[in-house]
């Protein structure tokens, strides 16, 4: 074939004569003069307006020869407003809400080498799709007391496409009986209907008897959705208890389907005067479900698709009888694997270092278009380390180490429940002239970046990481120690460089989640290569972290204990947080707080954009000033001759009024000077060394604390808690506390906690529970930290989770905790008495 742009069109038709016509264009280029990559998805893509635009390419990253670097170009033909002009980045992420989204448009990708004027070309057609409307209907559900006002409230229903409802809703509204057709009123009084509301006496309604309401919103184009509620009234001499059942979903909103991998929490909120009721649990569908105000159930006994209704029976005492109220949760089946096998490997080479593994995800399977394929291999520890993200269901494993891989894909749906497969690869030693220099000399930092993709930075983190191990390793073969200097120094520069580059790009991909992760999940990666990295390199890595939780909180998504132990990584080794000070001699030397037991309390900085004034010491006691905003209260203790430090701190996140009923005492009567002084005074809840399986109290029972000294604050405290407050997003009492960490530092985070208080026990460390998403309680290498003494509060919510006065136990209040290797880290220079740090290179 002649260089040049192609079309390929293919015809189908059906044996009634009716026809479909599809084009596919590609362009053929002279060996090695152009890159070769394709669009993922096809040549006819549809996007919502509301959501923005994603088209993922792929590059075949052996088309750029050394030395090149790739030049992409998005354009239009018909210069479509939503595509910004100059568009350099291998994949095109248009944010929402998409300008000019009235039709399709045609967007041509263009890549070739800088300097030459060939060229690779690929076109896509985006059709926009309107997003469906989101009817919401608030106001009781079950039983309700004869009398009272009811109001149906559907104001907060949504159409994405037009937030500000510029083209408003057309409302309309309608009752059954559970006795259709007996009317819902008998008389001509039906309340008052005034667009999104209707408010009407319950008298007015028939005793006994369900009523359902419903409410459909529409818009011009024909688009429209319901919303349905259902009350009983029941007779004022009953005396009755009524309230009515919310999903707990942790700080942030519950999505419209609850995901069927995750445990479902429920609570049942009181009407006034209806505190003290007695609640059963019931469901058609779901075995035994007990009693109690709250309502954990666990995945097993969760349907894996449809939806799950229960019931509350609530009763108490002097009530002629029990009323029910109800909630109905959609659920969001995860995909699924029907054949067993859905993840193939192919070995294309099996010697290091130039290994690689073609793998294939066939066979996956949901109720919903639109998944996701996300590569990449299972540490030791059994955290997940991304190498690739894209709806492409293929891709090439290459940098692995010697020996045994733990190589997996996750097909994951919209909602982000995914089912994974993994399947184990082998390679093999290099022959014994193979030289570890050479190897190094050979990792061309330049032609990976000049790809301008992110999963071939990331698939270079790997194989680094994998040269590092295997320069440390006994297969390295003699070495002399000029040599041994020489590939240390080469395996940093090569990180330094990679770092540096991946940095840049994290400033690229805010915008861009997915790419986003496989950037952090790379720079975690090469925190494990080399212990030589400069401070330039660690501002480095820092930045990635802070644009990591930047991109995680513009996707308005909390983080996985697999994507928090990353960022935490990253944050170690950048910060120091995590490294263990070594004397001259090369051992571990121990980090005394200089005092037996003796404690730290210090303030927490807040991140800026939280704008919150500073805690004040009075009395005695961390207390909120006047800030609207969160506030926090720290406390780090450390054992004498003891490498290890826990840090608690508690928040209030959804709090819109001061704080200043939530306090952190501690549990001793002795400030920092009295802690000195009382090296050999103990407590029962006093902190034992953390190699032993520790136990830290926080406890309401305490006097006071000085104010004098001025607080430390630690330099890694700040992104610690940012990363700490995603990852407790996705934290509920269903799914338990939280874990995650690495590189000597480790975070524990529970939300919610005055909903199980004082019965939480949060474990913090670098030994997980099986499942991997919490610390475990019985690893002797973890530290405990138990509550007692009054519930944590925060600023009430009413039961649609709006914020109103006092406060309360059943509102979210997070509890991050934090161990560090090094407990110097958590201590004021001053009061440390170990060798501070070497300083790292400049």
């Amino acid at each position: 074939m002649d260089n040049g742009l192609y079309t390929v069109q293919a015809t189908v038709t059906n044996y009634l004569n009716v026809s479909s016509t599809a084009n596919f264009q590609f362009s053929k280029a002279s060996a090695g003069t152009a890159p070769v990559i394709s669009i993922i998805g096809g040549t006819t893509q549809t996007y919502r307006p509301s959501q923005g635009v994603v088209v993922r390419t792929q590059l075949d990253s052996t088309s750029v020869c050394p030395g090149s670097k790739v030049v992409y170009s998005w354009t239009s033909p018909d210069n479509w407003a939503a595509l910004s002009a100059n568009y350099n980045r291998k994949d095109l992420t248009i944010p929402p809400p998409v300008r000019g989204a009235d039709g399709p448009h045609d967007v041509t990708l263009t890549a070739r080498f800088d300097g030459s004027d060939q060229s690779t070309a690929t076109t896509v057609t985006l059709v926009p799709q309107a997003s469906p409307l989101q009817a919401v209907l608030k106001g009781p559900f079950g039983d309700v007391k004869q009398g009272r006002l009811i109001t149906l409230d559907a104001s907060q229903s949504v159409d994405p496409d037009d937030p500000g409802n510029a083209s408003p809703f057309t409302i309309s509204w309608s009752c059954t009986r559970a006795d259709y057709p007996n009317p819902c009123f008998t008389g001509l009084n039906n309340g008052i209907q005034s667009g999104t509301n209707w408010t009407f006496k319950s008298s007015l309604l028939t005793p006994d008897i369900p009523h359902t309401f419903v409410v459909q919103v529409s818009k011009a184009d024909g688009r429209t959705d319901y919303a349905t509620t259902t009350a009983t009234p029941r007779a004022l001499s009953n005396n009755i208890a009524t309230g009515r059942v919310r999903r707990i979903c942790s700080s942030a909103s519950c999505p419209a389907r609850h995901n069927a991998d995750q445990p479902l929490a429920l609570s049942f909120v009181p009407d006034a005067g209806s505190d003290s009721a007695s609640l059963q649990w019931k469901s058609d569908q779901l075995p035994s479900l007990g009693t109690g105000i709250d309502l954990r159930i666990p995945v097993t006994n969760l349907p894996q698709s449809g939806a799950v209704t229960v019931t509350a029976v609530a009763s108490k005492a002097g009530s002629a009888g029990a009323s029910s109220t109800q909630i109905t949760v959609p659920i969001n089946g995860k995909p699924t694997c029907p054949s067993g096998s859905c993840l193939t490997t192919t070995t294309v080479s099996n010697v290091f270092p130039n290994a690689a593994f073609r793998a294939e995800a066939t066979g996956f399977q949901d109720d919903q278009p639109g998944l996701r394929y996300d590569f990449g291999v299972i540490s030791a520890t059994g955290s997940r380390q991304v190498l690739a993200s894209s709806p492409a269901p293929t891709y090439t494993f290459t940098g692995l180490p010697i020996g045994t891989t733990r190589a997996y894909v996750c097909a994951v749906d919209a909602y982000g429940a995914q089912t994974c497969q993994e399947q184990q690869v082998i390679v093999v030693a290099p022959p014994v002239d193979f030289k570890i220099a050479d190897a190094l000399t050979n990792f061309n930092v330049v032609q990976l970046t000049g790809t301008g993709d992110v999963s071939v930075l990331a698939s270079g983190a790997k194989l680094l990481q994998s040269l590092s191990s295997f320069a440390s390793s006994s297969v390295a073969g003699q070495q002399t120690a000029v040599e041994k200097k020489a590939v240390q120094s080469a395996i940093a520069a090569k990180a330094g460089a990679l770092i540096n580059t991946l940095a840049n790009n994290s400033v690229t991909y805010i915008d861009d989640s997915l790419a986003m992760s496989q950037i952090v999940s790379a720079v975690a990666t090469l925190s494990k290569a080399t212990t030589q990295l400069s401070n330039d390199t660690k501002s480095k890595m820092l930045e990635v972290a802070k644009a990591g939780v930047t991109a995680t909180k513009l996707a308005k998504k909390p983080l996985s204990p697999d994507e928090a132990s990353r960022l935490f990584a990253i944050v170690a080794t950048g910060s120091g947080a995590g490294q263990v000070n070594t004397n001259a001699a090369g051992a571990n030397s121990t980090a005394s707080a200089g005092a037996s037991g003796r404690r730290l309390l210090f303030q927490q900085e807040l991140p800026d954009w939280l704008e919150a004034e500073p805690l004040a010491a009075t009395s005695g006691v961390w207390t909120a000033g006047s800030s609207s905003h969160s506030s926090r209260a720290v406390l780090a203790t450390s054992e004498a001759g003891s490498k290890q430090a826990a840090v608690l701190e508690v928040a209030a996140t959804t709090s819109t009024a001061p704080c200043s009923g939530r306090r952190l005492w501690q549990d001793q009567a002795a400030d920092n000077d009295a802690a000195a002084a009382s090296d050999n005074s103990t407590a029962a809840n006093d902190t034992a060394s953390a190699s032993d399986n520790s136990t830290i109290a926080a406890s309401a029972n305490a006097s006071s604390q000085s104010a004098e000294a001025a607080p430390f604050v630690p330099a890694f405290a700040g992104a610690v808690s940012d990363i700490a407050e995603l990852l407790a997003a996705g934290a509920t009492p269903a799914t338990g506390y939280l874990s995650g960490g690495d590189n000597g530092l480790y975070v524990s985070v529970g939300n919610l906690l005055g909903k199980s208080y004082p019965g939480t026990v949060i474990a913090v460390g670098p030994s997980l529970e099986s499942a991997g998403g919490s610390a475990s309680t019985t690893a002797g290498d973890n530290t405990k930290v138990v509550f007692n003494g009054q519930p944590l509060r925060g600023a009430c919510q009413d039961p649609d989770n709006n914020p109103t006065s006092g406060n309360c136990s059943d509102v979210p209040v997070l509890v991050t905790v934090t161990y560090v290797q090094d407990a110097s880290t958590v201590q004021a220079p001053s009061s440390a008495s170990a060798t501070p740090p070497a300083a790292a290179p400049p």
